[in-house]
């Protein structure tokens, strides 16, 4: 849907966020308080007074409060909750020219969830969604209230809610269809349904299958579609489309369990943002965040702290990263009408996403402690989907037990206290530990060696503290991208194994080391020839049991015993060459020295699948076009044409460091060609040109 933020404003595409520009940047504030969105459209004779209709307006998912109206008229008053809104504005609906406007703020008040004016996080503006106008039948399907049982591989419980919004009793019949990812129809079954005037009926089928259902894994994924169709005399009045799959989970005092086998959970805590973008992230990108887990060795996803987009949660569905899907909430949980709202949100969340796999563990708040709202939100997840663990993230367990939250959860979140790990079982009712953060280090600036080194140190001494305890399930280190905040003037949190453009810094190279049954090696280190030190400290990862660095054939030093060590070598302008050798496998690494910055390069990458965004990589290269890994500067992008670079700040400079930076490019007009150049000062120009 095209918005315009007002009747003077500018026209935008949805999604969008209206403060992406005001973050990573020192000193500036990110814009808090009200925006509008306005549509005019069409509607015919014919589409209005069509019998047994209704017309919806569907909002995906945003943070913020505000109204909604329809041709002068309030319709409804609207939370985000970043899930979204579905309101009804059929009687508002006149024939001919209409007009839909969205007033909206994110800067809400202390019972809007996440309940806090200052997370450590960004709440962007902006519908970070989709909107859509939807014709719906007066009997209809219910959204959220599918529900399928496949404990039994060889058939399938559903259940689902129909709606009767007319004044009389209808009848209808239900019918499922279950497919493979081949479309192949393993099942098929169908139940009639009677629904009381302005009522709902839940109607339950059962679905014998053709084929028992193979078991999803993260090595496996396998995925199944569920499609329903409400029909009325062979008319179809509504349809669903679920993707789900079949496995089980157990935590307990041993680990976790899936499919029956233990199952270490190895991953990282993710927020859901990105510069240029706010929160309003393409398809595309979800996908690349979902591969930057997998690559990195990486099963278990934290959704830290708030509901995330269902195409990120599709991501993990079909890459096998199993989910731990989070309330909105910071330090904020209370009861009063902040309860009542998270108890809204919870609902909607654990019906929206309760029937996919990846969805493992149901969070329901962070670092705060409320007995009474946790007993209620507890209780409420166990009605909607027993089929799953609650937990909540702890960082004071000396607190909990004065305010009695301990053994509220089946699982508990443990952020930090990694030395009370052996005793945190006995606070949880499976007796299940996850370490929901851990290895926290905000000033790892990709770039800057010495503090990337130290966050691998961080890394090294957390990870290594869970060895040997059974009942700690895995862990979620802080985290798996740098992210923006305001929060105590630090403007950018540097905590991440990425950057925010999500370029890999040492760390996830370092986690791949550790994860990857594959073999790996990295150099990092200043080998130019203009740093006037004789004696450079290169940092290798690996997982070969033993290195040896050459320059030009001769052997100038030896290293085993880790996943990241430290050589400290006398500089040569050469080739630096590291071989490593891991069960018979043998690889190679060159880290080749540079000279004085030259010029700027434009590389595109492939790493989306195709769609309307793009990926380019800056490198700063010397005369020889061997990339200068110690520049860092700032680079302005211009576009003269119909593409679209996606820069955090609004006079389109990027960050560039250890050489590389990286821009998001977008077409305003599919099939578009534009040129995309980037200059510095001393530098040659770069240019490119760009099909989208």
């Amino acid at each position: 849907m095209l918005g315009t933020e007002a009747s003077t404003g500018t026209t935008v595409d949805l999604p969008h966020c209206w403060n992406c520009n005001d973050t990573f940047q020192d000193g500036t504030e990110y814009y808090r308080g009200p925006g509008c969105y306005r549509r005019t459209f069409d509607v015919s004779p014919e589409c209005l007074h069509a019998p047994e209709t209704t017309w919806r307006i569907e909002i995906e998912r945003f943070y913020g409060t505000g109204e909604l109206w329809v041709n002068g008229t309030r319709s409804s008053n609207i939370d985000g909750q970043y899930l979204g809104v579905s309101i009804d504005i059929t009687p508002a609906l006149r024939v001919g020219r209409n007009v839909v406007a969205v007033s909206l703020t994110n800067r809400c008040g202390p019972d809007v969830l996440p309940g806090t004016d200052s997370p450590d996080f960004v709440l962007y503006g902006g519908l970070a969604g989709r909107a859509t106008l939807r014709a719906r039948s007066t009997l209809h399907i219910i959204p959220g209230t599918v529900r399928i049982d496949c404990s039994d591989p060889r058939a399938a419980h559903i259940e689902c809610q129909v709606g009767n919004d007319s004044d009389r009793d209808r009848a209808a019949c239900m019918r499922w269809e279950l497919r493979d990812v081949s479309g192949t129809v393993l099942g098929m079954t169908a139940q009639p349904a009677s629904m009381p005037p302005n009522g709902q009926t839940t109607v339950c089928a059962e679905c014998s299958l053709e084929a028992p259902l193979e078991p999803w894994s993260p090595d496996g994924p396998v995925l199944y579609r569920a499609t329903g169709t409400l029909l009325q005399d062979d008319h179809s009045l509504d349809t669903v489309d679920i993707q789900f799959g079949s496995r089980s989970i157990e935590f307990g005092p041993h680990g976790f369990f899936l499919n029956g086998e233990r199952l270490e959970l190895r991953g990282a805590n993710r927020h859901e943002s990105m510069p240029g973008f706010g929160n309003a992230i393409p398809r595309e990108l979800h996908y690349h965040d979902a591969r930057l887990l997998k690559e990195a060795g990486f099963n278990f996803v934290r959704l830290s702290h708030y509901p995330q987009h269902p195409h990120f949660l599709d991501a993990c569905d079909e890459m096998g990263i199993l989910v731990y899907a989070e309330l909105a909430s910071w330090k904020s949980v209370r009861t009063g009408r902040w309860l009542e709202n998270a108890c809204r949100q919870m609902e909607q969340l654990v019906r929206r996403d309760r029937n996919r796999p990846s969805v493992i563990l149901w969070g329901l708040g962070n670092e705060e402690r409320v007995r009474g709202a946790y007993e209620r939100l507890d209780a409420l997840v166990k009605e909607l989907d027993p089929s799953r663990s609650t937990i909540y993230a702890e960082n004071h367990l000396h607190r909990a037990k004065r305010r009695k939250t301990t053994g509220l959860t089946d699982v508990w979140g443990c952020n930090y206290e990694l030395n009370l790990l052996a005793d945190l079982g006995q606070h949880a009712r499976s007796g299940a530990v996850v370490v929901s953060e851990a290895a926290c280090y905000p000033l790892a600036e990709r770039g800057d060696l010495e503090q990337e080194r130290f966050q691998i140190e961080m890394l090294e001494q957390d990870l290594e503290k869970l060895d040997g305890m059974a009942h700690v399930t895995g862990v979620a280190v802080w985290s798996l991208l740098d992210y923006a905040t305001s929060r105590k003037g630090r403007y950018r949190f540097l905590s991440g194994l990425v950057d925010a453009w999500r370029v890999p810094k040492a760390s996830y190279y370092y986690m791949q080391a550790r994860n990857l049954g594959t073999t790996c090696l990295r150099l990092f280190g200043d080998w130019s020839e203009c740093t006037e030190s004789p004696t450079r400290e290169i940092l290798v990862i690996t997982n070969c049991a033993r290195v040896v660095l050459e320059c030009e054939g001769t052997e100038i030093a030896a290293l085993s015993g880790g996943c990241a060590m430290v050589a400290s070598l006398e500089f040569s302008p050469c080739v630096l060459t590291a071989y490593g050798e891991r069960e018979s496998e043998r690889i190679r690494a060159d880290l080749p020295s540079w000279g004085p910055a030259h010029r700027l390069r434009l590389v595109a990458e492939d790493a989306l699948p195709s769609g309307e965004t793009a990926i380019y990589r800056v490198e700063v290269v010397d005369a020889k076009d061997i990339a200068c890994q110690n520049w860092h500067g700032a680079v302005h992008v211009r576009s003269p044409g119909d593409a679209r670079v996606m820069t955090p700040t609004l006079d389109n400079t990027i960050s560039v460091r250890s050489g590389v930076g990286r821009i998001f490019v977008r077409s305003a007009r599919p099939g578009s060609e534009s040129i995309i150049r980037v200059d510095a000062p001393g530098l040659e120009p770069g240019e490119m040109i760009v099909r989208l």
